[in-house]
């Protein structure tokens, strides 16, 4: 190449370029096809090949052909709670093997629904879940410790059990292991997310850590500690921005009086809030930013 590209190509190939995730419900003509189709096979490739296969789909049977098959999932689950219900025809008459079986099936059909519901729009479908656990844990977290502490008059005692929160679960115990993914997910939005995100996050994750350990289920404790390492560590890893890492602070000594999991959410959100007072320090009056290139001695 003996010529240089000019800034407007530079900008649309890389400056510029975005990757879509919206599209207009219009067709697209078989010469465009064609035009992409091209320029598509003028790629630089591995000695000259180009192990591409494109198969461009415009009727809706022809769609339907992209979608993952159900069947499967369906024929095992059948097979495995149709095994359930034959055996558990010898104890008919008690009731929690009768429950037990009834709850599979159910957990079978739920399965299923969720399965055929994230076939199409699977990213925006799964985000839309995960807000729903989000609150959902939110708000089991903000009955827990209301009845923990007795501030819901004669109706704590339902939320709780042998001193223990378990909100409107069955146990503490479910509680807890409910309260391991949504906390979880407000780790992972502290870690990378900006600053009014990561403070929510913060103020999130702090109710549902005082809730888990409000439920005294040991198990979910040691299950959160394990997987919030392990989430710190594969972002740290896997990130490619440098300001996405420093945003794992580094924990300095446990007070006394502090928990070990308390003491950490405050100095999340301590960090998080002095980088919010440093950001607002960068930006002028009139609305522009200010990028210092050192520090006044």
């Amino acid at each position: 190449m003996t010529k240089p590209l000019n800034n407007e190509a530079l900008d649309i190939l890389f400056r510029k370029a975005r990757t879509h995730n919206a599209w207009l419900k219009k067709p697209v003509s078989d010469e465009t096809l064609r035009q992409l189709y091209d320029l598509l096979k003028w790629g630089p490739t591995s000695a000259n090949c180009l192990p591409l296969r494109v198969l461009f789909l415009r009727t809706r049977e022809a769609k339907e052909r992209l979608r993952p098959a159900l069947m499967p999932l369906i024929v095992m689950l059948l097979l495995y709670n149709t095994g359930f219900s034959l055996a558990v025809v010898q104890v008919i008459d008690q009731s929690k093997p009768v429950i037990w079986v009834a709850v599979s099936w159910y957990l079978s059909a739920t399965a299923v629904f969720f399965a055929a519901m994230l076939l199409t729009n699977t990213a925006e479908r799964l985000s839309l879940l995960m807000r729903g656990v989000v609150m959902a844990g939110t708000v089991a977290s903000i009955v827990a410790i209301m009845a923990y502490f007795h501030l819901l008059g004669p109706a704590s005692d339902f939320f709780l059990m042998y001193d223990r929160a378990k909100a409107a679960f069955n146990d503490p115990n479910v509680l807890g292991a409910f309260l391991v993914l949504p906390a979880l997910l407000m780790l992972q939005r502290i870690l990378t997310g900006g600053i009014g995100e990561a403070t929510r996050g913060a103020v999130l994750l702090g109710l549902m850590v005082i809730a888990l350990l409000l439920s005294f289920s040991r198990a979910a404790w040691g299950q959160f500690a394990f997987c919030a390492a392990l989430l710190m560590f594969l972002t740290f890893v896997t990130t490619r921005a440098s300001n996405a890492r420093l945003r794992i602070v580094t924990s300095r000594g446990l007070p006394a009086g502090w928990t070990g999991k308390l003491w950490a959410v405050k100095q999340g959100i301590d960090a998080a809030m002095a980088l919010s007072k440093i950001l607002a320090r960068l930006v002028n009056d009139d609305g522009s930013i200010a990028i210092p290139c050192c520090e006044p001695q």
